[in-house]
């Protein structure tokens, strides 16, 4: 009867490490962002290493700035390149402590051609909100 008690626990805690494993698996570290670099004249630069500044502005386009990242991107023939942002390398702030459910945030994204430090807007637009529902399925 202990020993099958026992086992009894230990499946429990076990099931819990693994539920709580596949709750923190799924906890977003960053966000995907996939975009087009065009010039001036709307043309696509494709196959080309640039440098790019996202920030996180709080409250309005011009807002406070909450955070700022850049990272090296390669573009294809069609200019399309995709990063992860808050994986980059920070210069303010910090992406885990963003608090998302406050005031309106914006994504400001930066472009730099030549490596020289001369930065030109791409965008800057508001997150949209989308609420994802969550379901977990209790142990047993």
């Amino acid at each position: 009867m202990k020993n099958l008690l026992r086992m009894k626990n230990v499946l429990f805690v076990a099931k819990t490490i693994l539920l709580c494993s596949i709750i923190f698996a799924y906890s977003p570290k960053g966000l995907t962002y996939e975009s087009f670099a065009v010039n001036g004249e709307g043309n696509a630069i494709g196959k080309k290493r640039m440098i790019l500044q996202v920030s996180i502005l709080d409250g309005a386009p011009d807002g406070t700035l909450l955070y700022r990242e850049t990272q090296e991107v390669d573009t294809n023939d069609s200019g399309k390149f995709t990063i992860e942002i808050g994986n980059g390398d920070v210069s303010q702030g910090s992406f885990n402590v963003i608090n998302w459910m406050g005031r309106r945030k914006w994504l400001k994204t930066e472009i730099d051609t030549n490596g020289n430090g001369n930065f030109f807007t791409l965008g800057n637009e508001p997150f949209i909100r989308k609420t994802n529902p969550v379901y977990l399925t209790a142990v047993q």
